[in-house]
């Protein structure tokens, strides 16, 4: 539906029509000049903008009105600024540009080849096909807005070529998952292990150290009971003493040692692997109060 603007316009355009009919123009080109100016506002209210330049070009000519030619001309300059634009690329499966590409706009044939430049097209949803020799064709669905200029619509045929895969078929990528292949046909523990190893240490330490404060503690309040009833002290109470004094000393000694060790892991960053996991364990020697820490790799 015409806007009271246009149909103003339109009518002022019949108006100069009828009263200034001059000897040296032919009537037919009069009236197919105000055809052309009232088709194109028609074509163009539809969003037919391409279709509604030819017909503004066409009331531009010299042989129309100057009314009529004075409209044309600022409508047909809206219309050129509205005509939105695409420019197409493809490529093959190695990503490279292909050119000999036939491209169909809503069935109809858009271009035969691809050349980089921008190919005007009406505004609104388009099915746009690409075809490529025996190639599947490769179909898009677009929405282009009015005043849109040179929007890229880029398109792929054919899968990325595979890269040759690793030397050693499965056995290799598991072992580049899973860790690094010694010379010997050990697998070595990933990096990333060290440091937990190092952290279970250190807290496995912490708490050791914490029970052999404990029973050091208490060891020593003990004792101080039995300076009050020596010579009548039982032998429980002595045996208690001793039981406390030897948890102490083995506690702390496999705490300081698992703390250093642990520490010692961390600070390398696991620079060293282990062939396996770490083990702390401690021994006692006969007779009691004495222990041997064994820490192996």
């Amino acid at each position: 539906m015409k806007s009271p603007a246009v149909l103003a316009r339109f009518s002022l355009t019949l108006l100069a029509l009828n009263v200034a009919m001059r000897p040296g123009v032919a009537r037919a080109d009069k009236v197919a000049c105000v055809a052309a100016s009232e088709k194109g506002q028609t074509l163009r209210m539809q969003n037919q903008l391409i279709q509604a330049k030819d017909q503004f070009l066409s009331c531009t000519r010299a042989a129309c009105p100057g009314v009529v030619k004075r409209d044309c001309e600022q409508w047909l300059g809206e219309v050129e600024a509205a005509i939105p634009s695409v420019v197409m690329s493809a490529t093959d499966g190695s990503g490279r540009d292909v050119s000999d590409i036939r491209v169909l706009l809503d069935g109809a044939v858009l271009v035969e080849k691809l050349d980089g430049k921008a190919v005007a097209i009406n505004p609104g949803e388009h099915a746009v096909r690409f075809e490529h020799g025996k190639e599947t064709p490769v179909e898009q669905k677009i929405i282009i807005r009015e005043g849109e200029k040179r929007r890229l619509i880029q398109i792929s045929f054919g899968q990325p070529k595979d890269t040759d895969p690793p030397k050693g078929g499965a056995d290799q990528r598991a072992t580049d998952t899973r860790g690094s292949r010694a010379a010997g046909g050990e697998i070595e523990t990933p990096r990333r292990s060290a440091p937990i190893v190092g952290w279970v240490l250190v807290a496995a330490g912490g708490v050791a150290v914490g029970v052999a404060t404990y029973f050091a503690i208490a060891s020593i309040i003990d004792y101080n009971h039995l300076t009050e009833c020596k010579g009548s002290c039982s032998n429980d109470d002595v045996a208690t003493v001793d039981r406390e004094r030897w948890i102490a000393g083995v506690a702390g000694g496999v705490g300081v040692v698992a703390v250093g060790i642990g520490a010692l892991i961390l600070l390398s960053d696991g620079s060293t692997h282990a062939k396996s996991p770490a083990q702390v364990g401690f021994r006692t020697v006969a007779g009691g109060g004495v222990s041997e820490i064994r820490v192996s790799f």
